[in-house]
């Protein structure tokens, strides 16, 4: 048998090897592509983010009315509900005591006048992007026997661009809530509205 001749090998470098980073076109080719990514994802963003502004004021809302009609009932005494909307925003305030005793403020605690209290308030600055509270009437009086409301009102809940929700609450203190564009789900789209 013949034997193996290795072969010689060739003499190691020890030259350091070059290491390629990025080329200034390609660092500017990605910084291109995350530009046009944020482009297109901050509007989405901002739209997702105004519409659960939305949708949280309304559960809000819905939430206040349910408790007023609650503690009424249950509490055996007359709740009210004062609202107030200016150019600056709007704000409400849940209470007992006397008709007028309490009213809410578009920043800080809601005031009341001897034998008021307030149970909740809620305010909302007038800000681009925020939603926005109206309603028909000014106050409601949710009486304590029933539950029933000496004023029928309905309560919208609106942010420019996003979409708005009511909440319509009857006599007998029973609220129905739809959303006009039907852009949420949880709500039936309104009637009669186009």
């Amino acid at each position: 048998m013949p034997a193996l001749h290795a072969r010689p090998r060739a003499p190691r470098s020890h030259a350091p090897r070059l290491t390629r980073g990025f080329t200034l076109t390609e660092a500017l080719v990605v910084m291109l592509l995350l530009a046009l990514l944020l482009a297109f994802a901050l509007p989405a963003g901002q739209r997702w983010l105004e519409r659960q502004r939305l949708w949280h004021a309304a559960e809000t809302v819905l939430a206040d009315l349910y408790l007023a009609r609650s503690e009424a009932m249950h509490g055996s005494r007359n709740v009210l509900l004062r609202l107030l909307t200016t150019s600056a925003g709007s704000c409400y305030v849940v209470y007992s005591g006397p008709v007028n005793s309490c009213q809410c403020a578009l920043t800080g605690p809601s005031i009341c006048q001897t034998g008021g209290q307030a149970l909740k308030t809620a305010q909302w600055p007038r800000q681009a992007g925020w939603p926005m509270l109206t309603s028909n009437v000014a106050s409601m009086l949710f009486s304590s026997r029933l539950g029933t409301v000496a004023l029928a009102a309905t309560f919208r809940v609106t942010t420019e661009g996003i979409g708005e929700v009511r909440h319509v609450v009857g006599i007998t203190g029973r609220t129905r809530s739809c959303a006009v564009d039907r852009a949420f789900k949880r709500w039936p789209a309104c009637e009669g509205v186009v």
